[in-house]
C-alpha cells in the first residue's frame, strides 16, 4: 500500500504540473482523446484516497475493540481488509496507470472511451429491461382485467353501431326534403304601403329581405326594411325581375 501510494502521489503531481501540455494538444488537434485519459486517469488517483483511507479507519476500529473480534485475531482481520484495498487498487487505479504509461501522448484516452459507453450501453440495456419488465406485468394485469368483461358477438356490435348510423342517415334526408319543400311552398308576401298609393306596393322574400321598384334608379331595391310612405313605387309582381336586376 505504500509503493501504491507513493506511485499516486507522482501521479497527481505529473498530471497537475504538465496539464498544460495535453489541454493545449487538444486545442490544437481538436481530438478530445488525451483529455479523456486525462480526467479518467486523474479521477481514479483520487478515488484511490477513498479505498486507502476506509481500509485504515476499519482496521484502526478492529483493533482498538479487540473484545469484538475475539475469536479472529485483530491483525488478521486488519490485514484482509488491506488485501482487499490493494486488489480494488489494482483493479480500480494502476491498470490504467500502466496504460497511460504505455501510452503518454493520449494516457489511454481511446480505452477510456470504450469503457465509458460500455457503462452506459449496460445502463440502457438495465433500464430497458426493467422497463419491458413492468410493461409486460401491466399488460397482463390489462388482459386479465378485461378477461373478466362480458364479451360481446359480433354482430351484435356490428347492429348497435350500424342501426344508429342508417337511421340517422335516413333521418337528415328527410329533414333536409322537409326543409326544401317548406322553402318552396314560402310564397312572397305582398302588403300594401297605405291607402293613398294603392299602386304601390313591395313583397318581403324568405329571408327577410323587403323588394321594392325605385324609380329613380330604375332598378328593383332590396332592403332590410319596408319602404316608407311618399316613395314612388310600381307593383312588382314576382322575384324573377329581382334576380335578373340582381
Amino acid at each position: 500500500m505504500g509503493l501504491l501510494s507513493t506511485l499516486r502521489y507522482g501521479t497527481l503531481g505529473i498530471l497537475g504540473g504538465f496539464s498544460s501540455l495535453w489541454i493545449s494538444g487538444c486545442a490544437w488537434t481538436g481530438d478530445e482523446t488525451a483529455l479523456t485519459g486525462y480526467l479518467n486517469l486523474f479521477v481514479r488517483s483520487i478515488a484511490m484516497s477513498f479505498i486507502f483511507d476506509g481500509a485504515w479507519l476499519i482496521s484502526y476500529f478492529v483493533i482498538n475493540n479487540l473484545y469484538d473480534f475475539q475469536g479472529l485475531g485483530p491483525q488478521i482481520v486488519a490485514c484482509c481488509i488491506f488485501t482487499i484495498a490493494i486488489i480494488l487498487s489494482l483493479v480500480i487505479w494502476f491498470k490504467w496507470f500502466a496504460k497511460s504509461v504505455f501510452k503518454p501522448a493520449t494516457l489511454a484516452g481511446e480505452d477510456a472511451k470504450k469503457w465509458v459507453s460500455n457503462k452506459f450501453e449496460k445502463v440502457g440495456s438495465t433500464s430497458e429491461k426493467i422497463r419491458n419488465r413492468f410493461s409486460s406485468s401491466g399488460s397482463k394485469n390489462g388482459k386479465s382485467s378485461s378477461a373478466n368483461l362480458p364479451k360481446t358477438s359480433s354482430k351484435e356490435c356490428s347492429t348497435e353501431y350500424k342501426e344508429p348510423d342508417s337511421d340517422n342517415k335516413n333521418s337528415n334526408i328527410d329533414d333536409r326534403l322537409k326543409d326544401a319543400e317548406n322553402k318552396s311552398s314560402k310564397k312572397p308576401e305582398t302588403k300594401a304601403l297605405s291607402s293613398t298609393s294603392t299602386s304601390s306596393s313591395y313583397y318581403k322574400d324568405s329571408k327577410g329581405s323587403y323588394h321594392y321598384y325605385n324609380d329613380t334608379l330604375k332598378k328593383t331595391v332590396k332592403h332590410s326594411s319596408p319602404p316608407k310612405n311618399g316613395v314612388n313605387l310600381k307593383v312588382v309582381k314576382n322575384s324573377t325581375k329581382e334576380r335578373s336586376d340582381s
